[in-house]
């Protein structure tokens, strides 16, 4: 920078300046191109007009303001069930197609989402960081707190229309409604103990077993031969059915 300061002065003190500028005026300007070209530029965010959340693309932002019109212009050809972005219904294909890629390297369970894993990874974790506001329970993802709120709340989004139990999501209604069935499609390898939901099968296994479960998303003969009732092996319901309607 010195170097060019010197120099400056030294071509202005030999010679007019063809501009007219005095040598002060020269190195001035010299010296503010040299600070546009170090200052970094600003960062443009397009800011959503229904709330204050702002966005470093416009595509996120469009994704972003289908959460306000409910949109969901992406449908799934196989179930007709539809998403507001292009992602979640790849995702949600895998359902279909029967396809797990992310695995739990603890407990070896396979989930269709890496987000899914993530917060499953959680649950081994001792650590409890969400906690409840209405009472002294903590948990482990922000999943388990919502589906909690839901036990001071009363705002459960599906009911059993036999026992009135409500559930947050409707495959944990659907496979609810096994128990009211009679159904118990799954069965333990080591005692024949038979179970309703999936869920409790594995409980069962880590508890009097003292065994790591194995994936019962198409488990035994009783299922394939009477499906009367759709049995989905959510990958969030793990102790879910049990915890849900808890206080």
């Amino acid at each position: 920078m010195s170097f060019m300061i010197d120099q400056i002065l030294a071509s202005s003190s030999s010679s007019t300046n063809k501009s007219g500028r005095s040598p002060l005026q020269s190195l001035t300007n010299t010296l503010m191109n040299i600070s546009s070209i170090n200052k970094p530029k600003e960062r443009r965010m397009w800011q959503c007009e229904m709330c204050t959340k702002a966005f470093d693309r416009p595509s996120l932002l469009t994704r972003h303001i289908r959460t306000h019109t409910g949109e969901k212009p992406h449908e799934c050809d196989v179930c007709t069930k539809a998403f507001s972005t292009s992602s979640s219904l790849n995702t949600h294909r895998r359902i279909h197609s029967g396809e797990k890629p992310h695995v739990c390297e603890i407990c070896h369970k396979c989930f269709t989402a890496s987000s899914n894993l993530y917060y499953h990874k959680l649950t081994h974790s001792k650590e409890k960081p969400h906690k409840c506001n209405q009472c002294s329970k903590s948990f482990a993802t922000p999943g388990d707190l919502r589906c909690h709120s839901h036990v001071h709340n009363g705002t459960w989004p599906f009911r059993c229309s036999i026992c009135t139990r409500g559930f947050s999501k409707q495959t944990n209604l659907k496979n609810h409604l096994l128990i009211h069935s009679g159904q118990k499609p799954f069965e333990c390898q080591y005692c024949t103990k038979k179970f309703s939901l999936s869920c409790n099968l594995r409980s069962h296994i880590r508890t009097h077993h003292n065994e790591l479960p194995l994936d019962f998303s198409s488990s035994s003969s009783t299922y394939s031969q009477n499906q009367s009732l759709s049995i989905v092996d959510d990958e969030n319901e793990d102790d879910m059915i049990d915890i849900e309607n808890e206080y």
